[in-house]
């Protein structure tokens, strides 16, 4: 008897991005980050700063038609958070999703000019479900299904992307309960 695990993350809701070096390591495009109790979660926001960066800031766009809030430029990282050119902070975001985040990095904050933005597409808050059985969780259903509201993703190990069966880490190539599951905790918490 074969157990597979895999780690399901669901939104309850690059353009000048990885130009150069990556700039952004957190979060990842489509990453799902655990809403708390107060259907909130604090997005880590962390990277390398840019020669002569010494502020970092970050604003949450929200897709049309999504659960959510967007969020004004916040400051995430300054001078004295800035440590051997690299950054780490974090944004709060309502559930919801996805949004878009447009990391930015200037001198001060007293210095408008902008040295680099990266924009980090579909980043979500809602639930992540961690799904463990056999048959019914390891790719061996007849068919292979999508998700349809295209707020179901999955992690990979490495990535996050769109939960199309079948599912990473199993042995199965055929479908799964995954796609039409994350459909319906969708459409329960209103996203």
């Amino acid at each position: 008897m074969r157990m597979q695990v895999l780690v399901l993350g669901m939104c309850l809701m690059a353009g000048i991005a990885w130009a150069q070096a990556k700039l952004v390591e957190s979060p990842a495009e489509m990453q799902v980050f655990q809403r708390n109790s107060r259907d909130k979660a604090d997005v880590r926001i962390a990277g390398t700063v840019p020669a002569g960066a010494g502020l970092v800031e970050v604003k949450a766009e929200l897709e049309k038609n999504l659960r959510g809030k967007a969020v004004d430029w916040t400051v995430v990282a300054k001078a004295n958070a800035i440590m051997d050119g690299k950054f780490s902070g974090s944004i709060r975001l309502r559930t919801g999703g996805w949004y878009t985040l447009r990391v930015r990095f200037r001198k001060s904050a007293s210095d408008k000019a902008v040295l680099q933005e990266v924009v980090i597409s579909k980043v979500g808050v809602g639930d992540i479900f961690v799904v463990a059985g056999q048959s019914n969780s390891a790719n061996w259903g007849e068919e292979r299904l999508k998700p349809k509201t295209g707020l179901v993703v999955n992690f990979t190990g490495s990535k996050w992307q769109v939960a199309d069966d079948p599912q990473p880490g199993a042995g199965g190539g055929g479908g799964s309960f995954i796609p039409p599951f994350g459909d319906a905790m969708a459409g329960k918490f209103r996203m």
